[in-house]
């Protein structure tokens, strides 16, 4: 019985770590495709005290960059807004899905 159970549950044990293991990939933000704008921040949306919703900053070129977020990215909304008071520029590391930016981390630019 107890050898039964062993070659039963070894293979059980092997699908699932593969599984795990697919579904994680299939899931990821995909980190080989992690992106980097450097800009001032602009226009700060906040979900609750720590969570960000959506981002824009304008890079050197001027160029506009309208991001979503999906939760705490690094730095709170309100610090985010305090980058936008005072001018400092923000680092933005992002993947793009659906022909949306998602902010993957904020941080000092």
């Amino acid at each position: 019985m107890l050898n039964a159970i062993r070659t039963t549950a070894v293979p059980v044990l092997i699908l699932f770590a593969t599984l795990l293991i697919t579904v994680g990939a299939a899931c990821g933000s995909g980190d080989g495709d992690r992106l980097e704008v450097t800009g001032q921040v602009t226009r700060v949306v906040g979900s609750s005290v720590t969570a960000l919703s959506e981002l824009d900053i304008v890079d050197d070129d001027g160029v506009t960059w309208k991001f979503e977020a999906r939760g705490f990215v690094g730095f709170t909304p309100s610090h985010l807004e305090e980058h936008a008071a005072t001018g400092a520029s923000v680092r933005v590391q992002y993947f793009e899905k659906d022909g949306k930016l998602i902010v993957i981390e904020a941080s000092d630019g």
